[in-house]
C-alpha cells in the first residue's frame, strides 16, 4: 500500500533539542521531509479488498517508532521516517 502525503507538517508541544546548537520551538509548525522517499509512505500491509465492497481499512500512525528517528536539517525542515501499520 502506498500513501501519498501532501505538504506534511509537524509541531511539538515543547522545545526539542537536536545535538549541540540545534533546537526547535514548541508550538511552531515546521515542514516535514519524509525520509521514506519523498512524500510517499509505503506501509508493509497485506490486504485483500474486493471490488465494489464497502470494507474499510484502519491504518495507524506509529508515533513512537516515527518520532524515534526525528532530525533537523538546520533550514527549518524536520526529517523523519514515518511508520504506518494496519490495525
Amino acid at each position: 500500500m502506498r500513501l501519498i502525503i501532501a505538504s506534511p507538517k509537524i509541531s511539538f508541544k515543547g522545545d526539542v533539542s537536536f545535538g549541540i546548537g540545534n533546537s526547535l520551538q514548541g508550538g511552531v509548525t515546521y515542514n516535514v521531509d519524509l525520509a521514506n522517499s519523498g512524500d510517499d509512505i509505503e506501509a508493509d500491509v497485506s490486504l485483500d479488498v474486493q471490488a465494489h465492497s464497502s470494507d474499510s481499512v484502519q491504518l495507524l500512525f506509529n508515533q513512537a517508532a516515527t518520532l524515534s528517528s526525528v532530525s533537523f536539517d538546520g533550514t527549518g525542515t524536520v526529517l523523519l521516517n514515518a511508520v504506518i501499520q494496519a490495525k
